[in-house]
């Protein structure tokens, strides 16, 4: 288990759509289709401020058309040697960090938001990745 700390503060820590396959609805008039949602969410209001789960520093921030302003930390530190760990947090507001700049993991680093074409209404979707892979975050915090 990797030891990460919960991005937001613990009133949102209830999860509204989990790390897996589910099925989403792209409009009214289409059918569900099934879909890997690769993190998980939890809603909260726009403005809510959120750290990162573990010390890092920022590898990239981006604006995507799902995904709205996203931003990705990368953490040279954690205890899998030889692996490279990273943490993403899409739907966000606004961004407080530059990138490359160092942060640690009691700093305020974004506000959540409403961002993205592939949002039902404002939350936090944060996701954890091992060498480029997208693991379940419910294993990765304490």
């Amino acid at each position: 288990m990797l030891n990460f700390g919960f991005p937001l503060s613990t009133e949102y820590e209830r999860i509204s759509s989990a790390f897996g396959w589910r099925w989403i609805q792209l409009g009214e008039m289409t059918v569900p289709v099934r879909q890997f949602h690769p993190g998980q969410d939890h809603g909260c209001p726009i403005g809510t401020l959120g750290k990162v789960a573990y010390k890092g520093h920022v590898s990239k921030i981006w604006e995507g058309y799902r995904a709205g302003r996203c931003l990705e930390i990368t953490h040279p530190t954690c205890s899998i040697p030889g692996f490279l760990v990273q943490t993403v947090y899409y739907h966000l507001n606004k961004i407080y960090f530059k990138y490359l700049q160092q942060i640690g993991s009691d700093e305020i680093a974004y506000e959540t938001g409403n961002s993205g074409k592939w949002t039902t209404g404002p939350h936090l979707h944060w996701g954890v990745k091992v060498n480029n892979r997208f693991i379940d975050p419910r294993i990765c915090y304490n």
